[in-house]
């Protein structure tokens, strides 16, 4: 599979050039498929770790919300069997989210990815992010990311389009506990903000201190269809904080119907939240979420991506006060008209969850088609080598969750307590430049299992407990 880049347009000055002379094939070339959580992570390791000079980003539209890709010219002194001068290329499909980077993967079918050749890619202030148009081909993706291991992928969250993820398909995939990303819920802005007037806050300050809290409870209540108008959601005085704002002269919607931005079947994002959540996929007696499509009270919008989830929060089609649930590396600049809130009165920061205060997380899953793997060449064998085992670093993580702090902390990603070699011990107190949680899901010597309760790795390092 030899892909030439060719100028997206004769016009184009010289200046605005791919890192690789236009029509140069890809030497290294795959395609990954799965959660776009991991596509801010993925492209930050290649970038830094990887190339050897100027790289391109590739992002369907502006967002690259569906589809994107990464080339460089390799540094072959880190990448084993490369030689200096080679070309990499991979693709990356996020549409519909994780678990189209399981099963897909598993069964090794041809899905859609952005056609670059033909995608008429455009580099408007020479920055080497290329706004391309969705134009897409069929391909096989070799490796899949998501936001939760595979088998989670059937019943309430089967990927639509192949079904329930089965034995066979989790057998046929070599998979890797990947690093820890924090979790939140959004808002759209105005709920925010009556939030804050209903709980005595600064009203449209966005720093820790003036960030609202929701229970867990309620979350769960809204998510089930158990709470359906916000005028049920009332503040410490008994006020609604529909009729609260209102009083206050905050604008409120039209409608006081709950609004529901929820992700697709098969989504990893989707996945996670009922998971720590509603139990879902975990035990017997989990709660289903409401997920019919439409409806006034509540009413619910599906999205396919995460970029689609935080357009759904910020501008509900109904107008109404929405909710939703999103990781932590979206909207730090918050020109998005939605806001994180505090869950159980605590934000969604990396030093709440190193210290047990913050339980809104997942260990993210990295897999790849063994048969396909083994019969790849080496050199692609070593790219996917490096991105499973290095991307989880804490020095990795924390050069790429530079650029995720919010005004009330920082978000991002976690590396966990164990990594490939068995212990990978935090600091105490917790350190943003090594940023290593004390708990995980996947102990040493286990396999990635998001329904297992986070548990403390003491044997790693004797005497460091803390509360």
């Amino acid at each position: 599979m030899k892909l030439k880049l060719i100028a997206a347009a004769a016009a184009l000055a010289a200046s605005q050039a791919y890192a690789v002379a236009p029509g140069t094939a890809a030497d290294i070339e795959f395609f990954i498929s799965g959660a776009s959580a991991q596509d801010k992570n993925i492209g930050n390791y290649i970038e830094n770790q990887l190339c050897a000079g100027d790289f391109d980003s590739f992002l369907e539209g502006t967002k690259g919300k569906l589809y994107r890709a990464w080339s460089c010219v390799i540094d072959h002194t880190k990448v084993p069997g490369t030689s200096a001068g080679q070309v990499l290329l991979i693709h990356k499909r996020s549409d519909g989210g994780s678990g189209w980077g399981v099963v897909p993967v598993a069964q090794q079918a041809q899905i859609a990815r952005m056609d670059l050749p033909n995608a008429n890619c455009q580099d408007a202030d020479g920055d080497r992010t290329w706004n391309c148009d969705a134009v897409t081909t069929l391909d096989t993706p070799l490796v899949g990311v998501s936001d939760v291991e595979p088998k989670v992928f059937k019943g309430l969250n089967v990927v639509s389009d192949f079904g329930d993820v089965t034995d066979a398909d989790v057998a046929a995939l070599t998979t890797f506990a990947q690093s820890q990303l924090v979790f939140g819920v959004p808002v759209t802005t105005e709920l925010r903000d009556a939030l804050q007037q209903a709980q005595g806050l600064v009203v449209g300050e966005d720093d820790e201190a003036n960030m609202p809290t929701l229970s867990s409870n309620l979350v769960r209540s809204l998510f089930t269809g158990q709470v359906t108008s916000w005028m049920d959601v009332v503040g410490p005085d008994g006020t609604d904080i529909y009729n609260g704002a209102s009083a206050a002269g905050l604008p409120v919607p039209a409608s006081d119907s709950v609004s529901l931005c929820v992700r697709t079947s098969g989504s990893g994002t989707r996945a996670q939240f009922m998971i720590n959540f509603l139990r879902t996929s975990c035990l017997d007696s989990s709660v289903a979420p409401y997920l019919a499509e439409g409806g006034e009270y509540p009413a619910v919008k599906s999205n396919r991506g995460s970029g689609d989830m935080g357009d759904c929060v910020a501008d509900f089609a109904n107008n109404g006060w929405s909710i939703g649930y999103q990781s932590t590396e979206k909207n730090m600049d918050i020109l998005d008209n939605y806001r994180f809130v505090k869950i159980d009165g605590a934000a969604p920061t990396l030093q709440n969850v190193a210290t047990d205060k913050y339980l809104d997380w997942v260990e993210q899953s990295l897999q790849y088609n063994t048969s396909a793997y083994n019969a790849a060449p080496a050199a692609t064998q070593a790219v996917i080598d490096l991105i499973a085992e290095e991307s989880g670093q804490p020095s990795i993580i924390a050069d790429l969750n530079a650029k995720y702090v919010h005004p009330w902390g920082q978000g991002g990603y976690m590396a966990k307590p164990t990594d490939l070699d068995g212990i990978q011990p935090p600091a105490f107190p917790f350190d943003l430049d090594y940023p290593v949680n004390r708990t995980t899901r996947t102990p040493a010597g286990t396999s990635p299992d998001s329904c297992r309760p986070p548990v403390h790795v003491f044997y790693a390092w004797p005497g460091a407990v803390g509360f």
